[in-house]
């Protein structure tokens, strides 16, 4: 199967403070228009209470960008590299039923294991509880599965299926496994490597039939 790409994602940090608010934008701007109105660098910061300075910053700043807005920030530097990244879904596609905590420590990772989580998150893979299913033999889905091919066979017409009394049966007993978290891709909770196989102890069993 084909490895999934861990998707790196730029965090840009948007201002949202003071420095932002549409008063103060229309002050920048009106620096820019005292400007383009044949006005004196001085004059305008005399007029604005402002050092010749921020006069300055600001009209350079619209004439080689077009804005007075204030740029976007970088937000804090990732924690994990890209390689990290891949280490971690090479690791999970080998032991999908690994807990963040516990992948933190095998791969030695400088974090903590909620930053592990959030970056698998963003490589598309997400955490689940894992289908359970009987654990079977090679033997046992053989059989299984000449069974059900048999029954595919042309002889076993509408007819045939509309004889048929279809009923169900479930045992309940102790198991000796717990429940575990699964980290998988969408759409694939049934592939074998997904599945918790579940074996049971057969100290204690109730059948239901009907």
């Amino acid at each position: 199967m084909e490895q999934p790409r861990a998707r790196i994602h730029q965090r840009a940090h948007f201002p949202t403070g003071r420095a932002d608010r549409p008063e103060v934008i229309s002050a920048r701007a009106a620096i820019v228009g005292m400007r383009d109105a044949g006005m004196p660098l001085k004059a305008i910061a005399r007029a604005r209470g402002i050092t010749i300075k921020t006069v300055r910053r600001w009209i350079r700043r619209w004439d080689g960008e077009g804005k007075v807005a204030n740029r976007p920030r970088n937000g804090r530097p990732r924690i994990l590299s890209e390689a990290d990244d891949r280490r971690n879904v090479e690791a999970l596609m080998e032991t999908p039923h690994t807990s963040a905590v516990d992948l933190t420590q095998k791969l030695q990772l400088a974090c903590n294991p909620e930053t592990t989580r959030r970056h698998i998150n963003e490589a598309g893979i997400k955490c689940s509880f894992p289908a359970q299913k009987e654990k079977l033999t090679k033997a046992n889905r053989d059989m299984r599965l000449a069974f059900a091919r048999r029954y595919t066979q042309d002889i076993y017409d509408q007819e045939f299926w509309n004889t048929v009394i279809w009923t169900d049966e479930n045992s309940f007993s102790t198991t000796a496994a717990r429940q575990h978290v699964c980290w998988r891709l969408p759409n694939r909770r049934y592939e074998r490597r997904n599945i918790q196989e579940v074996q049971r102890s057969g100290l204690c069993s109730l059948s239901f039939h009907g």
